[in-house]
């Protein structure tokens, strides 16, 4: 009964914390510069914590509803590569 409720307590964490970035996935179409991806994100109700290039794609560390995650988005098409929550 207890491994039942550990596993349905991290199983339901790890959704709650999918759904938050449920609206950044990859392909997202968010821009090609930092004040088009700032305001993409913005409107989506992130706020923009660091924003770096690195490897060839920009990095975009946000947080939202107090969770962190970072964005990585293809200069070129401005789309989401990859999102990751952060510890």
């Amino acid at each position: 009964m207890i491994r039942t409720l550990t596993f349905s307590a991290v199983l339901l964490a790890g959704l709650t914390g999918a759904a938050l970035a449920m609206d950044l996935t990859p392909g997202t179409r968010l821009g090609t510069d930092a004040p088009k991806i700032t305001a993409a994100l913005a409107e989506r109700g992130y706020t923009v914590r660091e924003y770096e290039h690195d490897d060839g794609y920009i990095e975009v560390k946000v947080l939202k509803d107090g969770r962190r995650w970072e964005v990585k988005v293809d200069p070129k098409t401005g789309e989401i590569i990859r999102v990751e929550a952060e510890d």
